[in-house]
């Protein structure tokens, strides 16, 4: 065949992928599937996509999607990348995509050339290419040559871009290194930005060679430049799938509609209020096999909900959820598999299921939402198969990639018709409810996915909406074309003031949940990934709050206790200090090279000045920002520790320190097993190893001020911590009154008193000290509470209580609560400016105001709350001494017997004894 045009043969294909990657759930090296997307034309790659294991006909349908949809702008992409002017000039793209193109061609293909593969040769799949409109055109058996750019593509891919990459497995044993699923390290997520650069950048505008196209042999051309040429000859043509594209690729089930239950999809009943109008009531008007009955659509990658298109207006589709579902909350994506494992349990185990409310409970113990400790991803490592793991894994990413798919929900129409309400799909992708822009969305946001799926939390999938009206008729470049008459059905429970309020199992979940300690892996990463997502309950007045029912009324005031009860932190004068002194240590440190040690941080404060808090979420921060940098930073996999990289590390310091019990504590963070019989030199290694391989970069020791500098245990551990601090690793240290416990200070052995003595403080300068060597190794910095004397400390202050009153939710509340009137100065006197008091106070009176009633703080609520001792305005009460029992009299007949006295030494007889 002969091609004079870019889309008149495409050609797809997949191969395993010869890198070895990681999938982000157990850190397990698996093999992904690369399918690409070759124009037999110009040679390029318009899409390509990555699933883990195996593809399926959804993903290469949804492939055919993203070779029609221009590829949005990357973040940290130059001008370079950007779509040249090739027939359409890109601020034209740019108006109607709604965000900057890159330099990859789009197009409707003509004809589809693929192979005899499975997925293939699925139903959906052939519907999807029907459905763009587009010839199939499989390639002959035992043909290599009519798939033989596409093959050729891959081996250019493996030899310019993959055999340069950590885990290449190559082709052959001699082509790979020792264990390549050792030295893999890129997960989905990373791989895909890495191909999709190369694509942009490299591949798009090299020159071409053997196959320069016939009318300009001696010319040098590369895929972008024949495609520009092309678009001189022969125009462009605009043709952007609709987002009702989706829908219709999706599987097929012919149901019956039963009244107030919906329709039975593969075992579970799905419901949507629309299905209760009169209409569907009766059979449907189609004929033949399936007459009588409703088409309805299924993702087989996420059965939380199914798809119904509105007869009357082909534009609406209907997202019908499984009863099972809560009305408010959200549950983690569950395919097929998952879905037929929970109809093979019920059914194994004779359960009878009178709702699918009691299905639901079974659904969450096999997806792991109440799963016995031993059974936690951090342990299943050791007990489950590999094959078990990778299976779970998969389930994750197709949920990702089934959630990137979908599309979103546009925004209200609005009243002028102009490219913002004529573009893609009806409206532009980075358009808000309320008018703001957001940013240009990243490869595989808004209207083109990500072919190596979404971010961690698209593991559990959006919560499905009520509806997802299509756009309209496909785009084709004028502007004039508006789409009309398209009808939103929304669910009446939109209307709920109560809106976003969790539901009452995801309440006890927050609240009896718990979390792991912080001195682990797993509670730290808790921890990282938990902080700040606790979202305010809703904020009404008490009108609308005496209009709730009153089982909602308990479970918005329980949000409301929880709401209060946990103030959020933030960013006050001296958390910024503390923020700005770790950051830029942790940032210098990090780039050293020959410098054998790291200086380290102290950070001192008294009670409730929130040192963990401003530490800890410092390092959180650093750990994020860490672990986005390019594999290539990050450290070298080592056999068991690949699945656990921990840039900081959370340790309490023991009660009664010793070398051994520090040592022990670090790597009881890590789990890691420790020899009872081992000595302090290979605890000592051990450490240092395991600080290695996990890739430490930051040490954090709580609570340091448990070292006593007169006990000699306490000097050995002070000494092995500045030993730390040779090991590329930050050391970060809290305590209380740092200079008063004499960390800065180093003890003497006093050898006629036989104890150890303390120096005096250098702060003195009295006696002409010089600094010690732990003085001139870390940073001391104090952290201290607020002032109320400059106008510049009295606007912080102010600042801060705003900030804590917008968090409150107190039904009487006013703007200016906290922060209007004398109410700063009694805050300021009451708690001294001490963050955690000040938190302490506004929690315990928010209580208050909740359970009698008032609803609002004010100093007379306030002064009922009781922080310190000393603010107790009345004695307590002398407690009644006991009345003492009187002493029994002796009995005067009773004699004390007299002392033994044989045995004592009167001493030297004298001369008078010895005469008389």
């Amino acid at each position: 065949m002969v091609v004079h045009r870019p889309g008149q043969v495409l050609v797809l294909d997949s191969t395993p992928m010869p890198v070895k990657l990681r999938e982000t759930v157990f850190g397990v090296a698996v093999t992904a599937t690369l399918t690409l997307a070759l124009d037999l034309y110009m040679h390029g790659l318009p899409a390509f996509r990555l699933t883990l294991q195996s593809d399926t006909s959804v993903d290469v349908a949804m492939l055919l999607r993203d070779v029609m949809l221009p590829l949005p702008m990357r973040e940290g992409w130059g001008e370079d990348m950007e779509w040249p002017y090739a027939g359409v000039p890109a601020d034209v793209i740019a108006e109607f995509t709604g965000h900057r193109v890159a330099a990859l061609p789009f197009f409707a293909p003509e004809t589809v050339t693929t192979d005899h593969g499975g997925p293939y040769k699925n139903h959906d799949l052939v519907e999807a290419e029907r459905e763009i409109g587009c010839r199939i055109l499989p390639a002959r058996v035992l043909r290599q040559t009519d798939k033989f750019a596409v093959e050729r593509q891959f081996l250019t891919i493996q030899t310019m871009l993959f055999e340069h990459l950590l885990g290449f497995t190559g082709g052959d044993v001699a082509d790979r290194g020792v264990d390549p699923e050792r030295d893999a390290s890129l997960t989905l997520a990373q791989a895909e930005p890495v191909i999709a650069t190369w694509i942009v950048q490299i591949w798009q505008n090299r020159k071409l060679g053997e196959y320069a196209p016939s009318w300009a042999p001696g010319e040098d051309h590369s895929p972008n430049t024949l495609f520009a040429a092309a678009m001189e000859q022969g125009g462009f043509d605009l043709d952007f799938p609709e987002p009702g594209f989706y829908y219709k690729v999706l599987r097929k089930h012919h149901v019956k509609i039963h009244p107030r239950r919906g329709v039975k999809i593969l075992g579970l009943w799905c419901h949507h209020p629309v299905l209760d109008e009169p209409r569907f009531q009766q059979p449907s008007a189609r004929g033949g096999r399936h007459a009588g009955q409703w088409v309805v659509r299924s993702d087989r990658r996420d059965r939380r909900q199914v798809f119904f298109q509105d007869p009357a207006d082909h534009e609406t589709w209907h997202v019908l959820r499984w009863r099972g579902l809560p009305p408010e909350g959200e549950i983690p994506a569950f395919s097929d598999k998952t879905a037929d494992a929970l109809l093979g349990h019920v059914k194994a185990n004779n359960i009878k299921i009178h709702s699918e409310d009691e299905l639901l409970e079974h659904l969450l113990g096999i997806l792991g939402s109440v799963t016995p400790v031993d059974e936690w991803p951090s342990q299943a490592g050791k007990k489950a198969g590999k094959k078990r793991r990778v299976a779970q894994a998969r389930e994750i990413a197709r949920a990702q990639t089934a959630a990137a798919d979908r599309p979103a929900e546009p925004p209200s129409r609005r009243a002028v018709c102009g490219a913002d309400a004529c573009g893609l799909g009806g409206a532009r992708p980075h358009d808000r409810q309320d008018g703001r822009q957001r940013p240009p969305p990243a490869t595989g946001r808004g209207t083109r996915r990500n072919p190596a799926g979404g971010s961690a939390d698209a593991a559990r999938g959006p919560e499905p909406a009520a509806h997802v009206p299509a756009a309209a008729t496909r785009r084709r470049g004028r502007r004039d074309d508006c789409p009309g008459g398209r009808r939103v059905t929304r669910d009446p429970s939109h209307a709920d003031p109560l809106e976003g309020l969790p539901s009452r199992s995801r309440i006890a979940e927050l609240i009896l949940g718990g979390h792991p300690p912080r001195d682990t892996y797993v509670g730290w990463q808790s921890y990282r990934s938990r902080r700040g997502l606790l979202l305010p309950a809703p904020a009404i007045s008490l009108q609308q709050w005496r209009t709730i029912p009153e089982s909602r009324r308990a479970d918005y005031d329980l949000f409301r206790h929880l709401t209060n009860a946990n103030l959020p932190l933030q960013d006050t004068p001296m958390h910024d200090k503390v923020g700005r002194l770790i950051r830029r240590r942790l940032r210098g440190n990090t780039m050293k090279q020959d410098d054998p040690t790291r200086a380290g941080v102290m950070v001192s404060g008294w009670g409730n000045y929130g040192k963990t808090a401003s530490v800890c979420s410092t390092a959180a921060v650093f750990e994020d920002h860490w672990l986005q940098m390019p594999s290539y930073l990050k450290p070298g996999a080592l056999p068991g520790t690949r699945d656990i990289h921990a840039p900081v590390v959370y340790v309490s310091t023991p009660v009664t320190a010793t070398p051994k019990s520090l040592c022990a504590s670090i790597l009881g963070f890590f789990r890691a097993e420790m020899r009872k019989s081992a000595t302090l030199p290979e605890l000592v290694r051990q450490v240092a190893d395991s600080l290695h391989d996990h890739g430490v970069k930051a040490l954090i020791l709580d609570d340091v001020s448990r070292l006593r500098m007169h006990r000699a245990d306490d000097q050995d551990v002070l000494d092995l911590i500045r030993a730390f601090m040779s090991l590329d690793v930050t050391l970060i240290l809290t305590a209380v009154n740092i200079p008063g416990i004499g960390l800065l200070r180093e003890a003497k052995w006093n050898k006629r008193s036989g104890q150890w003595e303390m120096p005096p403080l250098e702060s003195t300068r009295i006696h002409g000290l010089e600094i010690t060597q732990t003085e001139h190794r870390f940073e001391l910095i104090e952290l201290d509470r607020f002032r109320y004397t400059t106008p510049k400390q009295i606007q912080a202050f102010v600042n801060h209580l705003d900030g804590i009153e917008r968090h409150l939710r107190l039904l009487n509340a006013e703007r200016g609560m906290l922060t209007d009137g004398t109410m700063p100065e009694y805050l300021m006197r009451r708690t001294g400016g001490v963050v955690g008091l000040l938190g302490r106070l506004i929690e315990d009176g928010a209580q208050e105001a909740m359970d009698g009633g008032r609803e609002v703080l004010d100093e007379d609520l306030l002064d009922e709350i009781v922080l310190r001792r000393e603010e107790m305005t009345d004695a307590p009460d002398e407690p009644v001494p006991a009345a003492t029992a009187p002493a029994a009299r002796r009995r005067s007949g009773a004699k004390r017997r007299p002392r033994n006295t044989v045995f004592d030494d009167h001493g030297p007889r004298t001369a008078d004894d010895r005469t008389g």
